[in-house]
């Protein structure tokens, strides 16, 4: 079900983002909502390096994404 949730969630951002976005995006909210997912409902221990390298993930969306719209209003 999830599965399917997922696959929906990326083709609508592949109708707004470009690909490479849509791409990063999707895969941080996999990796993020599994995480969480085994925390929360089958008692997974989430080591601290977990956090940090989702800590990484979540920044490099943030980095990618200010990027594409820096680039978009400086070409205007």
């Amino acid at each position: 079900m999830f599965n399917v949730v997922m696959w929906g969630c990326y083709v609508n951002s592949m109708k707004s983002l470009s690909s490479l976005k849509a791409t990063v995006t999707n895969f941080a909210t996999n990796f993020l909502s599994s995480g969480l997912a085994g925390f929360l409902f089958f008692n997974e221990a989430l080591p601290l390096k977990w956090f940090a390298g989702a800590s990484l993930i979540v920044v490099g969306v943030v980095v990618l994404s200010k990027s594409s719209i820096d680039k978009k209003t400086h070409s205007s």
